[in-house]
């Protein structure tokens, strides 16, 4: 049937989603993050035909990502941008919408039921706005669509708890109480039969019946779904695995009874039975991870059986729960009741973080016992943050701040070996064996993902603001200079507090970057590694830093040449302007654009002298070519300072260029978001009016540049473009927008009403922003107490 929750190419991925559903993301989070490689969300989009009504429109799908886990909805936590609103689409026009599968391959709606589905968009359809659709109407626009179609409970259940946890992501309390009453409905439809999903995507809904109903708090009705479900997929799992034991025995005898000498035919043709034992191969393996996804979900019933009857039973009951179960109970219990100080119950959890197995113990020889025992102590070290009431040593504090910032640079150097991204040397702090609790600085708790980041460290020995740490952070840039090419140390929206630091010593950061540019003269360095000894100067002011920076500006290398205009720049020195202004085309590569403050400075200190000459280097520059994507960042700023120089003549072609920028693609394309920022920044009212009213009223995107400026430049005439964006259910931060740009500037129709029902959302963000907007407008904040919250998730 039609609808899955196929993502991404549906053609090539849908097959594989069919069978595992939305429980598949389960099993795909524990899989790849034994193995991460890509740390980021690729997101992909093609060009394709509404199935429909045949308009033309883009297609988004989840080009790749990395899975860390999932939460206990089964929702996949992934290590880059959020996948959720990439996993649905609807047609602008008629607004046909689902899931991967219902726009390509087997899915699809044809002849008569894309006939219902075409009236029934026609009929309940006229709710939605028209034009593009938010995520939430997205999905509201796919459950349409798959009603229509006699989508079944399967496909039901993805969509509704897509949309609850969209809605979750947006602030939308209600929408997402509702989308779980409907996700229970479904659920109690799928377990009803008794029997197991023919396409094996219902398997999740005998885990997330009992937990929906822990969520509403009927915790009775919550065990016995639960127990049902533990019973279900125990049976179950036992007998996916007594097949995936068959099919591996027939897969044996298989190859075992092929001749030895039998090959392929010539052409590479697979024959009879080349074919027969990939398909048993291929069978076994699916049946493999039906296994591992089955025992999963029954393993995560049990946790949740366990923390509904502990809940229920109170802490004596849970004690003995946990004295008499296995490693579900234990984990549980640790859990629930680390901070109780009854010593019944402190003694229970140092028992179980000493030996967590429980039942599980009779089933196991001796020597496979103790080594469980060992692995399943690591997964509770993980799981559980130290009990409030256990005593921990403090740790040794050094005697003075330059030997605190050496062990900080200790743990620099160790996160940066287990990255891989120096050698190790000969050093005896670097050759010792390398033990977990190296990787933290000294008395600092830092999340997982720093614990393995070493630029994380840099930034975290930067915020010490200290002359020392500014030494130290300057005496490892001179040993890895290339490490700071790369990560948050380029962030050039303004000077990175690593710089910051490294100028709080002034004699060590002039001597530093004479050491990188003598190193570059004898061809030990990059350009563009020896120009990072200037950025400290930047914010040195003093004149040898000065003295220094314009001899370097008069560098060979337009790399060194760049950075030493941009930070005099940035100390307000006019010759920056005059070498910009003189050796534009060789600095073409190496400008940034007018999102960093030092090109900001830059075009600051442009005077009307420099019109004529900025004019002609611009001619003879021309336009970037079709493989320079860098080149593109130039024009930007030289058009800035042209329109600087001469207000008059140059905001005309300021313009202009924005115009053709705006309608290029790929790599010169730019953002409405960046237009309105180079517009505002050279106040260039009109064409900044005119681009915010037409974002607000057709883009769906990030409107948070538009929302800054209509509430800076109090552009109350695009109040009923604000008033519709209040009555839909956009975005989490588009919400935050209206309330901290706009709320307390001009009246927007609807505004104060959404703000009091925001201000008691169980999002923290969003309802101390409403609180924050509505005391702004002169109005009383709602009280804490006054609206009914669901249970955290």
């Amino acid at each position: 049937m039609c609808g899955s929750i196929a993502d991404g190419r549906p053609r090539r991925v849908a097959r594989k989603r069919r069978r595992l559903g939305l429980g598949g993301w389960f099993v795909a989070g524990v899989l790849a993050a034994t193995a991460l490689q890509a740390w980021a969300t690729n997101e992909g989009g093609e060009r394709i035909v509404c199935p429909a009504c045949k308009q033309p429109f883009e297609f988004i799908f989840i080009g790749s990502t990395s899975f860390g886990g999932s939460d206990q909805e089964l929702r996949p936590r992934t290590l880059g941008e959020d996948i959720q609103r990439m996993r649905i689409n609807a047609c602008p026009r008629c607004h046909y919408a689902g899931l991967g599968g219902m726009f390509q391959g087997r899915d699809v709606p044809r002849g008569e039921t894309m006939e219902a589905v075409r009236a029934a968009l026609a009929r309940e359809g006229r709710s939605l706005p028209a034009g593009p659709l938010w995520p939430l109407e997205k999905v509201a626009a796919a459950e349409i669509c798959l009603r229509a179609c006699k989508g079944g409970p399967e496909e039901l259940l993805d969509l509704y708890m897509l949309g609850a946890w969209l809605a979750d992501d947006a602030g939308e309390d209600a929408l997402a109480a509702g989308y779980r009453d409907k996700a229970l409905q479904a659920c109690a439809r799928l377990t009803a039969a008794g029997r197991p999903p023919e396409g094996g995507g219902g398997w999740q809904a005998w885990y997330l019946h009992g937990l929906l109903l822990k969520r509403q708090g009927r915790l009775e009705q919550a065990a016995t779904a639960l127990r049902q479900g533990r019973d279900f997929l125990g049976t179950q799992c036992d007998r996916l695995q007594k097949e995936h034991e068959d099919l591996r025995e027939r897969a044996r005898q298989a190859a075992a009874s092929r001749p030895a000498a039998q090959t392929a035919p010539a052409g590479g043709a697979l024959g009879d039975a080349d074919e027969q034992e990939a398909k048993a191969q291929e069978a076994e393996m699916e049946r493999q991870e039906m296994v591992f996804h089955v025992a999963g979900l029954c393993e995560r019933a049990c946790e949740v059986l366990a923390e509904v009857e502990m809940t229920r039973g109170g802490e004596d009951k849970a004690r003995e729960m946990a004295a008499k179960g296995g490693f579900s109970e234990r984990k549980v219990f640790a859990r629930m009741f680390r901070a109780s100080r009854d010593a019944r119950t402190v003694a229970t959890i140092q028992h179980i973080l000493d030996q967590p197995l429980g039942t599980e113990v009779a089933r196991l020889t001796p020597d496979k016992r103790e080594h469980l025992q060992a692995e399943y102590r690591e997964r509770l070290k993980w799981y559980l943050e130290p009990p409030p009431w256990v005593e921990t040593p403090e740790p040794e504090q050094p005697a003075d701040e330059q030997a605190e910032v050496r062990q900080d640079l200790e743990s620099i150097r160790m996160a940066r070996l287990r990255e891989g991204l120096i050698k190790r040397e000969a050093s005896p702090a670097l050759t010792r064996p390398f033990r977990d609790d190296q990787a933290y600085p000294p008395g600092r708790k830092v999340s997982g993902a720093a614990r393995f980041n070493s630029r994380d460290y840099v930034r975290m020995l930067a915020e010490r603001e200290t002359p020392q740490a500014g030494a130290a952070l300057l005496d490892d840039l001179l040993r890895h200079t290339n490490l700071y090419l790369h990560g948050r140390q380029r962030d050039d929206a303004d000077e990175p507090v690593v710089w910051q630091t490294m100028a709080l010593a002034p004699e060590a950061a002039l001597r530093a970057a004479r050491t990188l540019l003598d190193r570059l003269a004898r061809k030990e360095l990059t350009a563009r590694e020896a120009a990072l000894g200037l950025r400290p100067l930047a914010c040195v002011k003093t004149p040898a830093a000065a003295e220094l920076l314009s001899e370097a500006a008069g560098h060979p290398e337009p790399a060194v040449a760049a950075r030493a205009v941009l930070a005099l720049a940035k100390l307000g020195q006019r010759r920056a302007a005059a070498v910009f202004v003189a050796r534009l085309e060789a600095l073409a590569d190496e400008m940034p654009t007018l999102r960093s403050g030092s090109a900001r400075a830059l075009v600051k200190l442009i005077v009307r002298e420099d019109y004529d000459q900025l004019v002609r280097a611009a001619g003879r520059l021309g336009e970037p070519g079709a493989m320079d994507p860098w080149r593109i960042a130039l024009p930007r700023v030289v058009s800035a300072a042209i329109a600087r120089a001469d207000p008059a003549r140059g905001r005309a072609q300021f313009e202009a260029m924005l115009a053709k920028a705006s309608s290029q693609r790929g790599e010169y394309q730019m953002s409405d978001e960046e237009i309105l920022f180079q517009l505002a920044h050279l106040h260039c009212t009109d064409s900044m009016d005119r681009r915010v009213g037409q974002v607000l009223r057709t883009q769906l995107g990030d409107l948070t540049e538009a929302l800054e400026l209509a509430g800076a430049w109090a552009m109350s005439h695009h109040a009923e473009a604000l008033a519709a964006l209040v009555r839909r259910p956009v975005p989490l931060e588009i919400k935050m927008g209206l309330l901290e740009h706009v709320a307390g500037r001009f009246d927007v129709g609807g505004l104060e009403e959404a703000a009091r029902r925001w201000a008691a959302s169980r999002n923290k963000a969003l309802a101390a922003s409403a609180r924050a907007a509505l005391e702004r407008m002169g109005k009383r904040p709602p009280g804490k107490g006054e609206a009914e919250r669901e249970g955290p998730r």
